[in-house]
């Protein structure tokens, strides 16, 4: 009945009708929440590939800029966190095989050191690799190009919603 209330303040009863019993109605997750699980996300890869070459890479870091790349890309409060998982995916975990090819490439040195960045004035996602004087080993750069800027621009608000209202 809460809900219901709640819906008929910005929509009609016809409209309401059509939603059905098949639809879940839930708050958004918080910024915090979000960040919790981007981080949770990390620490997962990283545990995979620590686990996988424990003799030469001893840590990963992924940097604030990556961090908040993901969340800029990922977060869509209204769809929940499927979209991060989708961006952790895209950004991070499609660069592992660099990570192992640099690992069995490098296999000699120990204590090896991975940070992952991003630097947005060249749209670039960096992967340095560092010995254990934090001398760069290895350097990759991947372009990537911020896509969901362009889909937050701003639009012409009432003919959103009429599209909103009618989806």
């Amino acid at each position: 009945l809460n809900i219901r209330s709640a819906l008929l303040k910005r929509f009609r009863s016809e409209q309401i009708a059509r939603l059905g019993s098949c639809h879940i109605i839930y708050p958004s997750l918080n910024k915090a929440a979000f960040q919790a699980i981007i981080e949770k996300e990390l620490n997962q890869i990283k545990k995979i590939v620590l686990e996988k070459f424990p003799t030469n890479i001893k840590d990963i870091t992924f940097t604030s800029r990556i961090k908040n790349l993901i969340y800029k890309e990922g977060v869509f409060p209204v769809i929940g966190a499927r979209s991060v998982s989708s961006m952790v995916t895209e950004i991070i975990s499609d660069k592992l095989s660099h990570i192992i090819n640099v690992a069995l490439t490098y296999n000699e040195q120990k204590d090896m050191h991975i940070i992952f960045d991003y630097k947005k004035q060249h749209s670039i996602i960096n992967i340095s690799t560092l010995d254990c004087y934090n001398n760069i080993i290895n350097t990759a750069e991947f372009k990537y190009e911020i896509k969901i800027d362009k889909l937050r621009a701003e639009k012409n608000k009432g003919k959103q919603t009429h599209i909103a209202v009618h989806e």
